[in-house]
């Protein structure tokens, strides 16, 4: 699948206000991972899990969200599946851009 960069030739500041969302089928990433339509400007996170995301540049890392619900500027282009087993999962998940 190709992730379109709707920021790849644009000199705007990445952030406020988003024009597009993608809600993360949670039950979805729990089989497997989700490749994003769209980089995200940011990704809002509910619930305290720990996330493994690829960012725009090809970086792979580990996140830790605290369980608020709360928006990070963080361009995204796939979201890892959630571990097996693990206890703490994200009650929703929302990439923006």
């Amino acid at each position: 699948m190709t992730i379109t960069d709707p920021f790849k030739h644009s000199s705007d500041a990445i952030g406020e206000p988003y024009a597009n969302a993608f809600d993360v089928d949670i039950e979805a990433l729990q089989e497997g991972d989700i490749d994003l339509p769209f980089t995200s400007s940011a990704i809002m996170v509910a619930g305290s899990c720990r996330l493994t995301l690829t960012l725009h540049g090809g970086t792979t890392a580990k996140f830790w969200f605290n369980g608020d619900r709360r928006i990070y500027p963080l361009r995204v282009t796939r979201i890892h599946q959630i571990e097996p087993g693990s206890v703490l999962n994200p009650d929703s998940i929302v990439t923006l851009w």
